[in-house]
């Protein structure tokens, strides 16, 4: 078992990383996904069997979004589309933790209805790559739900994340529109994410700029891909443990609350903050990445189905989700 699973340490932390093509089908793996996982609610996962073209053009299309201009981008802000969470979130514009303003500008397309200007048409083929990275968080759950459920049900967290691709069209394709107001809501979000080269260089522990919060994850998990400007930090106590920068077929799952919820605490929902590094200051384009935020259906009574049931209260996931959006957008 050891065999598929890498450490990397600092200080007294470990990031567990685990090689999917060899840990994702059998009991065995299940059990080995929830053990790794269950530390610290971060995983590296290697060989995750995404598309390395696909991923790549997410970032082309993300970094071709940001350039944009200003004026243009705010056309679409974060609160003026069918969906409140989707469009443009501007520079300092979210606050994550109370404590900091967000030094990063954001574009979250739901799977909401969103008309595409001619000159936003390129953000529909990141359908794509959204649907193999829901299918491979789908993967993740049932492995988790074969594991924890008494009865190896793979489909016991599963059957609350409904797929629907994402909301983003154009004219040609404006059927969509219609089939989609057919279906379930999710607050499941595609986020691209652009921090601006830093003005501080600093690399002492106690005066590093943060450009993104403390904060925990709100749905049920994350995957996060990252370019090598690295930055993303896990809290394990008093300490704060880097992440390694991305590297290739590899990418970042970590656990949100709903999902501390539905395991009893046994996996937990991990903060975690981004700050600038070394390579952030010395870059001319900043730091990108892309997170595939996975939630379950608005309208799932979440509640501890494994581990401590008595410690988390049930939650309506719509309400959850939308009390922390709150916080985050004053």
């Amino acid at each position: 078992m050891r065999g598929n699973l890498d450490i990397f340490t600092h200080s007294r932390m470990e990031i567990p990383g685990i090689d999917w093509q060899k840990c994702a089908f059998t009991e065995d793996d299940a059990g080995l996904l929830v053990e790794n996982f269950s530390r610290l609610g971060f995983l590296l996962l290697r060989n995750h069997g995404i598309s390395g073209q696909l991923v790549e053009e997410a970032f082309r299309i993300a970094q071709k979004f940001f350039l944009l201009d200003s004026s243009v981008k705010k056309r679409f802000l974060r609160g003026t589309l069918s969906d409140n969470n989707a469009g443009y979130v501007a520079y300092q514009m979210e606050s994550l933790n109370t404590a900091n303003t967000d030094k990063k500008e954001a574009l979250n397309i739901t799977c909401s209805p969103w008309l595409l200007p001619d000159s936003l048409s390129f953000l529909s083929r990141l359908d794509d790559f959204y649907r193999e990275a829901f299918a491979l968080g789908m993967h993740i759950l049932e492995q988790l739900g074969s594991f924890l459920s008494p009865c190896g049900d793979k489909n016991v967290l599963r059957k609350y994340h409904s797929f629907q691709s994402l909301g983003v069209y154009t004219e040609k394709d404006g059927i969509v529109a219609k089939e989609k107001k057919k279906k379930k809501k999710a607050a499941s979000t595609l986020r691209l994410l652009h921090y601006p080269p830093s003005s501080s260089s600093s690399s002492t522990e106690t005066d590093l700029e943060v450009l993104a919060g403390a904060h925990s994850d709100y749905g049920t998990i994350t995957l996060l891909f990252q370019d090598s400007c690295g930055g993303l930090q896990v809290q394990h106590g008093a300490e704060w443990v880097s992440v390694p920068a991305q590297e290739q077929g590899a990418l970042v799952v970590n656990a949100g609350d709903l999902l501390e919820i539905w395991t009893g605490g046994r996996i937990p929902s991990t903060k975690h903050r981004v700050v600038a590094t070394p390579e952030l200051f010395n870059s001319f384009n900043g730091r990108y990445s892309i997170a595939v935020f996975i939630h379950p259906d608005d309208d799932t009574l979440v509640q501890p189905l494994f581990g401590n049931t008595e410690k988390y209260q049930s939650v309506l996931a719509s309400d959850y989700v939308g009390g922390r959006f709150q916080v985050s957008y004053p």
